[in-house]
């Protein structure tokens, strides 16, 4: 098994937006909006909320 992050490389963003199948938040790089596919455990966030996330390969994983 490859370490690709450790614990305090995660990051915190805020929610912008929701819908029934889709979060959008800010990349915390640079700000732009992100549109991301509503996964299994994560539907009880809101908008305004923050969320942790690794980005790896310029990909962003969120933490729950």
């Amino acid at each position: 098994i490859k370490l690709l992050k450790k614990a305090n490389e995660i990051e915190t963003t805020t929610i912008i937006s929701k819908s029934p199948k889709n979060l959008q938040i800010l990349d915390p790089s640079d700000y732009s909006a992100v549109d991301l596919e509503l996964k299994d455990g994560f539907q009880d966030y809101n908008i305004g909320d923050e969320i942790k996330l690794i980005k790896i390969d310029n990909y962003i994983y969120l933490v729950n």
